[in-house]
């Protein structure tokens, strides 16, 4: 399944919440969270979300 690697500066300002509403709402989406590191995520998508294989596709899921 592919690893998509978020910088939470970018997530942040375009879903308007914090990281631990982001952590929290993530799993919803039908992912796995691989890595939390300060300046960005690494979290595996299903393949069949290739919405979300971008920062843009997963801000406007989380919204």
């Amino acid at each position: 399944m592919p690893v998509v690697t978020l910088y939470w500066d970018e997530l942040e300002r375009l879903v308007g919440k914090g990281r631990e509403e982001i952590l929290s709402k993530l799993p919803m989406l039908g992912c796995d969270i691989e890595r939390v590191e300060d300046d960005h995520i690494d979290v595996e998508f299903f393949p069949n979300r290739p919405d979300l294989y971008s920062v843009e596709g997963v801000a406007r899921a989380l919204r």
